[in-house]
């Protein structure tokens, strides 16, 4: 009962948005913690693109934090490296996002290349090795037909298995794969304005 009394006064307190200050000064974290947070999406955000003040934070995305951080520690905490300087923090999807979402973003995104492509296209699509793109094909994840000791690949098969859970949800993320990521979000926020 004293939790939720806490998130009722914080709610009358503050306004509905806030900046990101008063997001470490809310939560009494560190600014380093904070930064951490907004750019990796664990706490939605809208930025301006301006060098100050560029976050703004609704304040039941604060208090969805406040909640859940204390259900799942582990899911907050900063990587190793964190403060020694010797991590760069890597966007996240929001545990919100389509699949239909991210198949709109992608076909946007990949409008140059054609309908249907050769697996040198869509390793620089993904950002994978050609052989991993090869693995996807046996493995029955990405729909595709043999060519000359090669294969080609339907580019909406592609972009189906691109805004999978599987492939979202990768343990070895290519740094290409990352950028689509950040470019996600910053898409997904330019339709919202």
């Amino acid at each position: 009962m004293a939790q939720k009394d806490r998130y009722k006064e914080l709610l009358k307190r503050y306004p509905d948005e806030v900046s990101k200050e008063q997001l470490w000064k809310i939560c009494h974290i560190s600014k380093k913690t904070a930064r951490y947070l907004l750019q990796t999406g664990l706490i939605p955000c809208v930025q301006s693109g301006k060098k100050t003040r560029n976050y703004t934070i609704k304040m039941k995305d604060i208090i969805y934090y406040l909640k859940h951080r204390e259900i799942y520690p582990e899911k907050y905490k900063l990587p190793a490296g964190s403060y020694n300087g010797t991590y760069v923090p890597k966007p996240k999807l929001p545990e919100t996002v389509t699949a239909s979402e991210l198949q709109s973003y992608y076909r946007e995104l990949f409008e140059q290349y054609p309908d249907v492509v050769t697996t040198r296209q869509a390793s620089e699509m993904t950002g994978s090795s050609i052989s991993c793109i090869v693995k996807w094909i046996r493995a029955g994840k990405v729909k595709a037909f043999p060519k000359c000791n090669t294969f080609i690949i339907p580019k909406c098969c592609l972009i189906e298995y691109m805004a999978s859970y599987d492939y979202r949800n990768r343990r070895c993320k290519s740094k290409k794969q990352f950028e689509d990521i950040g470019g996600f979000l910053a898409w997904q926020q330019e339709k919202l304005s």
